[in-house]
């Protein structure tokens, strides 16, 4: 028991400790990026920084972060980027309970992806249709989700590299047989 639990908080300040130092190198790539003035790295950068301080909880910076990302990206016309930010801003928004604005980026999120290429289109979409899958459960808004998690289904069958959606979708269609009432 005790061992086991030494092991988990060991595993857990690892992956923490791997997540600050990926902070610190972004931090770095991005403070490089805007000495040279690359407005490209610039907004990939600070997606991807936004992504990392939401994971380590940082919600205040992530979503202030994330929201410059998402920013530059457009004035890029960067819609992979651009893509990217808006579906980690939702996730954001939904841990702090803001399910309207969740709703919102991840519906601004799939707008993106589906002006992207064929397999990342794919990919974005399903992305962001398990995601508004998630909210439509928290909303309480069954029919919904269950109309998302079927787009998400048709977007992951197109094509291969969606398919690495497939578990988070899983996830969400458990919460939802949950949700309905289904513990089987």
């Amino acid at each position: 028991g005790t061992a086991n639990a030494g092991r988990l908080l060991g595993e857990i300040n690892l992956r923490r400790g791997q997540l600050s130092y990926a902070n610190s190198i972004m931090e770095r790539a991005l403070r490089t990026y805007k000495a040279v003035s690359y407005k490209v790295g610039q907004a990939e950068t600070t997606a991807g920084l936004g992504a990392i301080q939401f994971q380590l909880g940082f919600l205040n910076s992530a979503q202030k972060t994330l929201e410059d990302g998402r920013q530059q990206a457009r004035t890029l016309h960067n819609d992979p980027v651009a893509n990217k930010a808006l579906l980690a801003l939702g996730d954001v928004y939904r841990q702090e309970g803001q399910l309207s604005q969740a709703k919102n980026s991840y519906d601004e999120a799939r707008s993106y992806a589906e002006n992207l290429g064929e397999a990342t289109g794919a990919m974005g979409i399903a992305q962001a249709d398990v995601r508004l899958a998630r909210v439509s459960i928290l909303s309480g808004d069954i029919k919904e989700a269950e109309a998302y998690l079927k787009a998400a289904d048709e977007a992951i069958q197109k094509n291969v590299l969606a398919q690495q959606v497939v578990p988070a979708a899983e996830i969400a269609r458990g919460q939802l047989l949950i949700a309905e009432g289904d513990f089987s």
